[in-house]
């Protein structure tokens, strides 16, 4: 339990480091003059899962595994 406990704080932090980084790099590059963009993440992932849908790869997963993963 500590042990699960410890990894989440740590998970925590470097998450939140990590956001803290991505902020301040954008703001450089805005200052620099660069424009930043924010991926449209849905409409990435609604084609994505039509074309995965569509292939040859989809019928040889087992029942149900695509969409326990597509729930994570």
């Amino acid at each position: 339990r500590r042990g699960q406990a410890a990894a989440n704080k740590v998970e925590e932090e470097i998450t939140a480091m990590a956001q803290r980084e991505e902020a301040e790099l954008v703001s450089f590059f805005r200052k620099e003059g660069l424009d930043v963009y924010t991926p449209d993440v849905n409409a990435f992932r609604t084609h994505v899962l039509d074309v995965y849908t569509k292939s040859k790869y989809a019928k040889d997963w087992a029942p149900g595994m695509f969409d326990r993963i597509a729930k994570l």
